[in-house]
């Protein structure tokens, strides 16, 4: 399981991007369901030319005169955007536009700093879209970053499990699911965002208990974090459950170090009277999903390490300066090191590049190291008749039950096993909290 923040509202931002983003709207909780049971890698968009097309011109934004878009400002909180634009003569006019939830205004031009001309007179700088009934909707399927960053964990832990002797079908969907902290998407997360992170914690997390719930009910065998944030606003809820205990305040690399070197787990179990519940999940803190450059390969230098480096090797130092390679140090006082394309480096200083690459950090391997090393150990375990990993214990009716059946059932007949009481995920729940509020006191 990948536990991250919240979801990350694409198309909120006012760009020819946020235009095209789409989210589906279902006709029932079921079709709602079978769509994010088997989503993987992909998020919707339409293509920008159809949604030109199908621009109403009732109350769309006209040039006036050949022109590009200077400026835009979107609020953070209110539907509203200002959108400057500069004519070819100088001129410069600002336009104030709103929508509400049901009409949603969408940008078909970008800012530019370019002088070049974007528009001619009359052309639409944006607008309402307006697909009459009938029209045939090409949707586009477009490779998301962030999950798209778990498949090479997946692949090296597929050939871990080739290498004992099995034919792995290890996917997405299937044997990686993804819970956040936080269910409701914004742009993004913080004070610039206007959103009380305290107050989401108290009311999302602790009231309404929604991740609690849905980690007692998947029951997985590793938590991978995306990011020390999502890790931290965990570990508020959770830390009387973390063994051995942790800090949390290093950096994220750090933390993804000590949590492959040392292994940590979330450990809840539960008996009491005819409640028998447990939950023991690997801990990994990898750093955030969403950026590639986090999952470089770099080497990593403490200010120590790193002022005995400048001392030996200085014109080592001068030439890594001069590539850009070296990342300045936050708060966890170390440096990064970039090796991407390091032949170079390494013919004109072999023994300063040894030093660098005996400090090496590869966080898909790191990540992939642990969940390896579950699997010796047992807590994750193959099954070789479909060739995916064993499921959590415990019954699950997300696929089949009194509300729907998927056409193709449960493919791992959990809809068979006993159903738990119905009041099991409540008294975890409330076990889960009592904890949290004794270790406060």
């Amino acid at each position: 399981m990948t536990i991250g923040i919240n979801p990350n509202l694409t198309g909120f931002w006012p760009s020819t991007q946020g235009s095209r983003w789409t989210y589906p709207l279902f006709s029932n909780f079921a079709r709602y369901a079978y769509y994010y049971r088997h989503r993987t890698t992909h998020q919707e968009s339409f293509h920008l030319d159809f949604i030109k097309e199908h621009i109403r011109h009732e109350g769309a934004l006209l040039a006036v005169k050949t022109g590009r878009v200077k400026y835009v400002k979107r609020d953070m909180v209110k539907r509203e955007m200002e959108i400057t634009l500069i004519y070819e003569d100088g001129e410069e006019k600002t336009h104030k536009q709103t929508w509400d939830p049901e009409n949603h205004f969408v940008l078909l031009y970008d800012r530019t700093r370019d002088n070049v001309p974007q528009f001619q007179a009359d052309d639409i700088i944006g607008g309402f879209i307006d697909i009459p009934d009938g029209v045939e909707v090409p949707v586009e399927q477009n490779i998301v970053g962030y999950y798209q960053r778990v498949i090479p964990i997946i692949e090296q832990i597929s050939a871990f499990v080739r290498s004992q002797g099995y034919l792995p079908n290890i996917q997405m969907a299937e044997d990686v699911c993804q819970l956040d902290m936080v269910a409701c998407a914004s742009p993004g997360w913080g004070k610039s965002y206007k959103i009380d992170k305290k107050e989401a914690v108290r009311e999302c997390i602790r009231e309404n208990a929604w991740v609690i719930k849905q980690l007692i009910q998947s029951n997985p065998k590793v938590i991978i974090f995306s990011g020390r944030s999502a890790f931290q606003m965990f570990n508020q809820i959770f830390k009387p459950f973390v063994v051995p205990s942790m800090w949390d305040d290093m950096d994220v690399y750090g933390l993804l170090k000590m949590t492959a070197r040392d292994p940590h787990y979330l450990e809840i179990q539960v008996k009491e009277g005819n409640l028998d519940y447990q939950l023991r999940a690997r801990i990994v803190i990898s750093p955030h999903f969403s950026y590639d450059a986090n999952f470089e390969p770099h080497a990593r230098f403490s200010n120590e390490d790193w002022v005995k480096f400048e001392s030996d090797y200085p014109e080592a130092t001068t030439d890594l300066k001069n590539e850009e390679r070296i990342t300045e140090p936050n708060r966890d006082n170390y440096r990064g090191i970039s090796v991407r394309k390091f032949q170079a480096f390494l013919d004109k200083h072999p023994v300063a590049a040894i030093v660098i690459i005996q400090r090496l950090v590869d966080p898909t391997d790191m990540i992939g190291e642990c969940i390896s090393q579950e699997i010796i150990m047992d807590n994750i375990t193959f099954n070789e008749t479909d060739s995916h990993l064993n499921r959590s214990s415990g019954p699950c009716r997300f696929c089949v039950n009194d509300s729907w059946v998927f056409p193709e059932g449960c493919p791992y007949g959990k809809g068979n096993e006993e159903e738990a009481a119905s009041d099991t995920q409540n008294r975890v729940v409330e076990y889960v909290l009592q904890k949290l509020e004794d270790a406060i006191e």
